[in-house]
């Protein structure tokens, strides 16, 4: 095994001593990240500091306990000498169990502070595939539809995975993309979100007060007050792709600084950062529908893509409390316009006005992830659900959904999709 880099030693050591600075922080978190041996060091690293920093707490209180005399002071000098001894030995111990001793919690998180009120959620996994949450504090788990994200809390998804993370009563959201780890934290004038490896796609909704937003890398970090982003870390450096607003960039080590307008992206390394333009992208479409469990916005088995008339039978699927998800190319768009009609088995056609608590069909979707039956269009709600239940009638129906550049449906038009289907309860199809 190989031995501790002087580099991880000495970021060890400023966290241990609450001293490490935002970008020391994301570098720590990168190493620990990336190598499974260093995760161990820094865990034993902590708890042989701890123990440490417990005798010499009780040695100070005993050696407090008389006053010194000329014949104490070689006494004291031992004393000293003894510290530094136990200071030596506390090495070697930890020495012996970064080489010798594997932990059971090895994945856990690093533990490094996340900043204050760290036991409050501040977002939560809206929708996730192959994905894990790393708590600050306690054993790692797969996502199971319900999981609340705390500062210093990480977010890992697989080869084949994905999450949404939404910030609790507020627009904003990130979008992992595969192989992607990420962290959140906050302090007074910004929340944070530290990606160590992958993909981010950002859809950060303006904050009150001028508070920024700020996502850090191990090459820099981006500060941005309302844009729309994506931001890729890897082993060449960071990308800082900006699609709409204004996004401030900044070199971890030179600190050079990059305003980055829409339709450019800024390349970074520690020491460096320069602009390219992006590519002409394709035309905005809607790819494909998804019927879901409108209570856990999971996929239904066998409709992950709704294809042109299928069936649904109420009395086969898992739940009767139902959602259509528009999948757009890419991921995120101005706004989703969904036109519904259909005709009862009689063919009279259907009253598709339900009293819920938003209008449906919800004709013009401004959030992700894009739903038939989906969160408020208004600008100021917060958003405590963002899927509504819905159990059509039996029936023949026809959905399409249409992409647009900005909000409220405005801007250009991108490719419309169109489905036909057919719910039935029970029965056969007609």
């Amino acid at each position: 095994m190989k031995t501790p880099s002087a580099e991880l030693i000495e970021l060890c050591g400023e966290v241990r001593d609450a001293i490490a600075t935002p970008e020391q922080i994301a570098r720590l978190e990168t190493l620990l990240a990336n190598d499974r041996e260093a995760r161990r060091f820094y865990r034993r690293f902590i708890q042989i500091s701890a123990g440490l920093e417990r005798y010499e707490q009780c040695h100070a209180g005993t050696a407090a306990t008389a006053p010194a005399t000329p014949a104490d002071r070689p006494r004291r000098r031992i004393g000293r000498a003894t510290q530094w001894l136990a200071l030596a030995a506390g090495f070697a111990v930890l020495a012996s169990l970064y080489f010798n001793v594997r932990s059971r919690t090895e994945d856990a998180a690093p533990g490094i502070s996340p900043g204050p009120a760290a036991d409050t959620p501040i977002a939560y996994i809206q929708q996730a595939r192959a994905c894990m949450l790393v708590p600050r504090v306690g054993p790692p788990a797969e996502f199971n539809g319900s999981f609340q994200v705390r500062p210093g809390d990480i977010v890992t998804t697989a080869a084949n995975g994905s999450a949404v993370i939404r910030f609790t009563n507020e627009k904003t959201l990130f979008i992992l993309s595969a192989d992607t780890r990420a962290w959140l934290s906050q302090d007074e004038g910004s929340k944070i979100v530290h990606l160590t490896s992958g993909e981010i796609l950002c859809d950060i909704a303006k904050q009150a007060g001028g508070n920024q937003w700020r996502i850090i890398t191990a090459d820099g970090e981006a500060k941005v007050l309302g844009t729309r982003l994506a931001v890729t870390a890897n082993t060449a450096g960071t990308r800082v792709a900006v699609t709409s607003g204004r996004v401030r960039v900044t070199t971890r080590d030179s600190r050079q600084t990059v305003e980055t307008p829409a339709g450019f992206a800024a390349q970074l390394t520690p020491t460096t950062a320069r602009l390219v333009k992006l590519a002409p992208t394709e035309p905005t479409r809607v790819t494909t529908f998804t019927v879901v469990n409108a209570d856990t916005n999971a996929a239904i088995a066998g409709f992950e893509s709704l294809a042109d008339d299928s069936v649904l039978d109420l009395a086969t699927l898992p739940t009767r409390r139902l959602n259509i998800r528009a999948n757009c190319a890419p991921q995120l768009v101005g706004a989703v316009r969904f036109a519904l009609t259909g005709t009862d088995p009689g063919g009279k056609a259907l009253d598709l006005v339900v009293p819920l608590a938003y209008s449906f069909p919800n004709q013009i979707e401004n959030y992700f992830p894009y739903m038939l039956a989906g969160d408020p269009s208004i600008e100021g709600e917060n958003l405590p659900q963002h899927s509504f239940p819905w159990t059509p009638p039996a029936g023949r129906y026809t959905l399409t959904a249409t992409p647009y550049a900005n909000m409220k449906g405005s801007g250009a038009r991108g490719e419309p999709l169109t489905v036909h289907f057919e719910v039935v309860d029970g029965g056969a199809p007609r």
